[in-house]
């Protein structure tokens, strides 16, 4: 699909950004995105970590996600960093109490988010792009009304393509395999390659009403 960049992007390319995130599915979602920006990309799995990286190293910006170190760190801090800070309430924030975010944090992002969402709030802590813009439309005039059943079972293809279909307007449903995708109720179904040959089969009986192909 194509889509209209912000003039702003090209800036983007050779900044460094230090990505702190315990989840691996979504710290590697996240890089790829920065990647394809042409963002030099530093990666860490906690707090401590993070620190270790940034006694030798000075990324542009870290962005960072809500977990125990990381409010744990907002009780303990005396010095705030100078490096630009964007925050993400991730899917656990969920029915949790938001943490108080000082000051020093610039930005802040709520899972998921689509590559432009996140290219556009890193270019407001830059000062490339007005505080008040919001993130250009992914996918244009495209819109799709449909029920997604999503038969996927690896969390970093999942995360990337239900926030491709949300930009379509696309409602999504997860199965992990296709036993559950047998109970589900759906408008189109996509299937991962790498599932089992009795996966497909039992998507294909959901779709169809009959084993497919061997």
């Amino acid at each position: 699909l194509g889509r209209k960049l912000p003039e702003w992007m090209p800036q983007l390319r050779g900044r460094r950004v230090l990505v702190v995130s315990g989840n691996e599915a979504r710290r590697n979602h996240w890089l790829a995105m920065l990647r394809w920006a042409g963002i030099e990309t530093i990666a860490a799995t906690n707090c401590d970590e993070a620190q270790g990286i940034l006694a030798s190293s000075q990324p542009d910006a870290i962005v960072i996600e809500d977990s125990p170190c990381f409010r744990r760190m907002l009780e303990q801090i005396t010095c705030p960093p100078t490096i630009p800070v964007l925050f993400v309430f991730n899917l656990e924030t969920t029915g949790n109490q938001a943490p108080e975010l000082p000051e020093w944090i610039k930005g802040q992002l709520h899972t998921p988010f689509g590559d432009l969402t996140l290219w556009t709030e890193l270019a407001k802590l830059w000062g490339l792009v007005a505080e008040t813009s919001v993130a250009p439309e992914a996918s244009g005039n495209l819109h799709f009304n449909a029920h997604v059943l999503m038969v996927e079972d690896n969390d970093t293809n999942r995360l990337i393509l239900e926030q491709i279909l949300g930009t379509l307007g696309c409602s999504v449903r997860h199965a992990n395999n296709g036993m559950a995708a047998l109970a589900a109720s759906h408008d189109v179904p996509l299937v991962g390659g790498d599932l089992s040959r009795g996966d497909k089969i039992a998507v294909s009986v959901t779709v169809w009403g009959a084993p497919g192909p061997s």
